[in-house]
C-alpha cells in the first residue's frame, strides 16, 4: 500500500522561557520544552515552542497532495501574533520545517510559492525539509 504522510511546524529554539513566549505572542503551542528537560535522547540543549499544522488537514494524502496546505495551517495559526513572531525570529532560532514520512515508490512533490517564502522571510523563519523514506517490501 502506497503512502506518505505529510506535517508542518513553527519551531522557536533558543534560551528562553517558552511560557513567557507563549503569554507574549497570545498563541498556545502543541509542545514546548525548556533547556536541559529530558529528551527521547538526552536532555534538550535549546529551549523550544512547536506549533503543529492543524490535525482536520489529511495526514495519508493522496500522490498529488502537497506540503503547502500544512504551511498554510501553520501561518494562519500564527497570525494573531505575528508582529510577536517576527520579533521573536529577529531573537531566536525560528524555523518552518516540513515532514514527509514516505512508503511508497514515488516521490513527494515539494512544491513552496513564493508568497509561502516570503512569509517565512518576515518571519526570519529558516524553511526545513525532512523526507524520511520506508519503501515496503518486495513479496516474493
Amino acid at each position: 500500500m502506497d503512502r506518505m504522510v505529510i506535517t508542518a511546524a513553527y519551531v522557536l529554539r533558543g534560551d528562553f522561557d517558552p511560557d513567557e513566549v507563549t503569554g507574549y505572542a497570545g498563541v498556545e503551542p502543541n509542545a514546548r520544552w525548556k533547556r536541559g528537560q529530558p529528551a527521547g535522547y538526552g536532555k534538550h540543549k535549546s529551549s523550544g515552542w512547536k506549533l503543529r499544522s492543524s490535525s482536520d488537514l489529511p495526514r495519508i494524502p493522496e500522490p498529488d497532495r502537497e506540503v503547502e496546505p500544512h504551511i498554510q495551517s501553520v501561518l494562519a495559526q500564527l497570525q494573531p501574533g505575528w508582529p510577536h513572531f517576527i520579533e521573536l525570529g529577529q531573537r531566536f532560532r525560528a524555523y518552518i520545517e516540513c515532514t514527509f514520512m514516505v512508503q511508497t515508490h514515488y516521490d513527494p512533490k515539494i512544491v513552496v510559492p513564493r508568497n509561502t517564502v516570503e512569509a517565512a522571510n518576515a518571519l526570519n523563519a529558516t524553511l526545513v525539509f525532512n523526507v524520511y523514506c520506508r519503501l515496503p517490501q518486495e513479496e516474493t
